[in-house]
């Protein structure tokens, strides 16, 4: 959130249009991808807040256009590339926005339980993180921020929408729920 807006553009522009590249070496030196997903969701949503939505849009979905590149990937290959992103922020905002007792949406993983401090018993034991979880979506109650109908489902536990009119619907929500849940912490 401190670097400047050029800047900030210009980083979330950079690191998706090298987001096969960066894979890619992650894989080949097995390193975990997730950090770099994570990173490129925060800097997504660092631009939705600071330049809108519309700036966000462009840049996930049209990064070459910032940079003025000539090579333009086909469509399908845009879409994958910023899948893992999008599908990263709206996992986690469902997941801490159900958090927030929000009954239009649920998120229920499983607890590590007593299993969790075996590996300090046992330096051998080792228990594989489980990372299923149950969603449980309302078309009853409310949102508790008041960003939904009632007659409608929670959109952050959808999946990433391929059409660019729906992304762009799915990057408003994203504004909305960031401002409305940042703002709880003021008050």
């Amino acid at each position: 959130m401190v670097l400047d807006t050029d800047r900030l553009l210009a980083t979330l522009a950079t690191g998706v249009i090298n987001i096969y590249p960066f894979a890619f070496r992650c894989s080949s030196l097995n390193r975990e991808q997730s950090p770099l997903i994570n990173g490129m969701s925060y800097l997504l949503q660092c631009v939705v807040m600071r330049c809108g939505v519309e700036s966000a849009f462009n840049i996930i979905t049209d990064p070459e256009s910032l940079f003025k590149v000539k090579c333009q990937l086909p469509f399908e290959l845009k879409i994958d590339r910023y899948e893992p992103i999008i599908s990263t922020i709206l996992h986690d905002l469902a997941m801490y926005c159900s958090s927030k007792y929000c009954l239009k949406l649920h998120y229920k993983q499983p607890e590590d339980g007593p299993d969790y401090f075996l590996r300090f018993i046992n330096p051998k034991y080792h228990k594989e993180k489980d990372s299923r979880f149950l969603v449980m979506n309302s078309i009853k109650e409310k949102c508790r921020l008041g960003i939904l109908r009632d007659d409608e489902y929670c959109h952050l536990a959808e999946d990433v929408p391929k059409d660019p009119d729906s992304l762009l619907k799915v990057l408003y929500l994203v504004r909305s729920v960031i401002f409305s849940r940042a703002g709880e912490l003021y008050m």
